[in-house]
């Protein structure tokens, strides 16, 4: 087993790793996890531990008063080193731009431990801007292995300053995830319910500022410039959760004591700051974590900075930058109070930072490179002049050149609500959205949608809801084969978006193809993910508000196929059948087969990643099945990568009706050959490499109960033959000796009719 060893010493830090560690624990049998606080910030850091439930493996306990970055440095590297020596772990992860991060990269490189780096790739470009996190972010870069970038952007400046693009991953900054399940899991405190109750029907202004370069006469300058916003502006009301670092009290004491519409409180643990937040007005903040909130919680925000590393926020339409000019922060605030758009699109716009599930992105990856497993990374087109901390457009600033795969305008913004009070957010306002790198390999997280709705919802248990995302149509006439892909999918949040890129790749330019994913009663985040990945391809959403079983869910989707035109597709929908093989299996289609299956016993197929046991196990039933059943030219009975004429379908559904798939386990495979074979339908294979190491998952497969199926299966096959072959013995006797005319022979019995050949005919 892998050890990861997570270090943090501040309250960001937790804060982003919580959903990578939660990420790691659900792969405890797989890694083990090893969680070391610096304590950097001890006063900050306690609440938060707590609250996330997060059990700490060794404390550094390294602060000190008065402490120095230079002073943290040398006793966080000292003591970490220490706890290297002693848990040997493989991989150290730290997060952000922190002392406690720089000292837990180089000490790791020092032990030639590889580093993973989360929120890598942020640059001003000025050294001095924040100072010292941008000199510590360009450090941890170069003696970091795998850089976890949260944007686009990002991954383009690490490209520029020479990372190779195998060790750049797009997943999304994990601040979404926290921020996510604080307002699905959480409530308010007592104390913010009561503030909020104060203070309905204000607009509400939070403040957060604490950064070091903002000491001195900027705090002061921007503190002077909201008290004189506030008192000329009776419905707004000040919130600011003072820092307790002296040097900010000290400039709070001198510019901004309490009074009238100015609230000033201690600081807030992240529960409480995310549901006041979520229910502010407006926020103004030096804060770069802020900068990544406010567009997960549709909030305008004023930086109280002269760069950013960060530019997203801006060029989403979030953030507006005020620099260190109390002039510009007063004319802002203005702005904000009289231009209600700014504060109505907040609303609306798409979340540049991600779909709250880079956590997940991480851990998977972590696991993944330590298991040397393949993963995939993002690869773009090299960055033109002026990328990262360069010269050219945005040097100096930290704006990286535009993106050219980003809409010019964000969606959705005809339909914000017009009032600028606007209320808190619905945290279920995004999903990811599987937009495409520049050359083609999928890049999770850029855009947001909202969910359909979810598998939970109340519905009769036999019923499946459609939620048409993009409308099911014949495809207009063409040369190229109409394709319906059917994916069941249970809980397959970590597949589906590695899965349906590929079937993009591979279809795309060659057919007119369009998806149906049955949702077999997930409670994941199933249902989201392929409604977000429907705004790019043709993708349609079936529901099963309960779990019925896989043969339930290929059941619904093969009706729905049979009533479109062309070759209907079924693949599992955990990425481990390579979609890459249906154009093979569609050229046996158009040469008169009915049914092409996709075999694991064919001369060239494989099986990578799969557990010895279960190999010998499906040797032994392909074995036992064949003697039992006998199919011509079948050998992989229980596959359900295949490929069925759509006119196939229809004959089978004629003959049957919904009998035509009664099994609800994974016997369903057999069970629809045991059917075909009765209506004489021709098929053939073709080989797979099954890449069983590309699922994430675990098999849902019960092995014993699926043998026992197969055998119940087989026998009703058997019985229900021998019943048609006497009652087709009985109708010749009567044509015999009645004089039955024989054209009503196909009409009484439509399952035993040849199959029209060739395809189209």
């Amino acid at each position: 087993m892998f050890t990861a060893l997570t270090l943090f010493g501040t309250r960001p830090e937790i804060i982003k790793l919580t959903p990578v560690l939660q990420a790691l624990s659900r792969r405890s049998d797989r890694v083990r996890s090893v969680v070391v606080s610096s304590s950097q910030h001890t006063d900050l850091l306690s609440p938060h531990l707590a609250q996330f439930g997060i059990a700490v493996d060794h404390d550094l306990q390294i602060m000190q008063a008065g402490q120095s970055p230079s002073s943290v440095l040398m006793r966080c590297m000292e003591r970490v080193a220490a706890v290297l020596d002693q848990e040997a772990p493989d991989v150290v992860i730290v997060q952000g731009d922190t002392t406690t991060a720089l000292a837990g990269a180089l000490a790791a490189f020092y032990a030639r431990i590889p580093v993973a780096h989360v929120e890598a790739g942020l640059r001003t470009g000025d050294l001095a801007s924040p100072f010292p996190e941008e000199a510590h972010r360009l450090l941890i870069a170069r003696v970091t292995r795998w850089h976890f970038a949260a944007t686009r952007a990002n991954a383009r400046i690490l490209l520029a300053e020479d990372i190779p693009a195998d060790n750049i991953h797009l997943v999304g900054n994990p601040v979404v995830d926290a921020v996510k399940g604080i307002l699905e899991w959480t409530a308010p405190s007592p104390s913010i319910e009561a503030l909020l109750a104060e203070t309905e029907g204000r607009r509400r202004l939070i403040l957060t500022t604490h950064r070091r370069e903002n000491f001195g006469g900027v705090m002061g300058g921007h503190l002077a410039a909201i008290r004189a916003f506030v008192q000329a502006h009776d419905d707004v009301e000040l919130i600011f959760p003072v820092h307790p670092n002296p040097a900010v009290r000290a400039a709070v004491a001198g510019h901004l004591p309490p009074g009238e519409g100015i609230r000033l409180i201690e600081p807030l643990n992240y529960s409480d700051f995310v549901h006041l937040a979520n229910h502010a007005w407006l926020i103004a903040s030096d804060s770069g974590g802020i900068q990544e909130e406010a567009p997960t919680l549709g909030k305008p925000l004023i930086v109280l900075r002269d760069t950013t590393e960060r530019p997203e926020a801006i060029d989403c339409g979030i953030a507006r930058l005020a620099g260190h000019d109390p002039a510009e922060l007063s004319r802002l605030l203005e702005q904000a109070y009289g231009d209600t758009d700014w504060v109505r699109l907040a609303g609306a716009v798409t979340n540049p930072f991600g779909d709250g599930r880079a956590g997940e992105r991480i851990g998977s990856a972590i696991v993944r490179r330590l298991e040397g497993r393949p993963v995939r990374t993002v690869r773009l087109r090299s960055p033109g002049t002026g990328s990262g901390s360069g010269s050219g457009p945005g040097a100096g600033s930290g704006r990286p050149p535009p993106d050219p795969t980003a809409p010019a305008t964000p969606p959705g913004l005809a339909s914000a609500p017009a009032s600028g009070l606007s209320g808190p957010r619905d945290p279920a306002a995004s999903a990811a959205d599987p937009a495409q790198s520049a050359d083609g390999i999928p890049c999770l997280v850029e855009q947001a949608a909202s969910p359909g709705t979810r598998a939970d919802s109340p519905a009769p248990a036999a019923a499946a809801s459609v939620t048409a995302a993009v409308p099911l149509a014949r495809m207009p006439p063409g040369d190229r084969p109409k394709v319906t892909i059917v994916l069941p999918a249970y809980n397959e949040e970590r597949d589906l978006p590695e899965l349906l890129p590929r079937i993009r790749a591979a279809l795309e330019a060659r057919t007119d193809y369009r998806i149906l994913v049955v949702d077999d009663g997930s409670h994941d985040a199933t249902a989201e993910i392929v409604t977000a990945f429907a705004r790019t391809m043709p993708v349609t959403l079936i529901q099963h508000p309960v779990n019925q079983g896989l043969g339930a869910a290929i059941r619904t989707g093969l009706k729905a196929a049979a009533e479109l035109d062309g070759v209907v597709v079924t693949l599992d929908a955990d990425n481990s059948q390579g979609p890459e093989l249906i154009p093979e299996m569609l050229e046996r289609i158009g040469l008169g087969v009915d049914v092409v299956i996709a075999s694991r016993f064919q001369p060239g197929a494989a099986e990578v990643g799969v557990p010895r046991h279960r190999v010998m196990l499906s040797h032994g039933a392909s074995l036992f099945l064949r003697t039992l059943i006998g199919y011509p030219g079948v050998r992989d009975y229980s596959c359900g990568f295949r490929a069925y004429r759509v006119e196939t379908l229809r004959q089978l559904i004629d003959a049957y009706g919904d009998n035509f798939l009664r099994e609800k386990g994974f016997a369903c495979m057999v069970e629809l050959l045991v059917n075909l074979r009765r209506i004489r339908a021709n098929i053939v294979e073709v080989p797979l490499v099954l890449r069983y190491d590309l699922k994430e998952g675990a098999s849902k497969m019960r092995i014993m109960r699926t043998f026992r199926r197969y055998l119940v299966v087989v026998a009703r096959g058997e019985l229900a033959l021998a019943r048609k072959d006497e009652a087709q013995a009985d109708r010749d006797l009567r044509r015999a000796v009645l004089g039955e005319p024989a054209a009503n022979r196909q009409a009484a019995e439509p399952g035993i009719s040849n199959l029209a050949r060739p395809y189209g005919a």
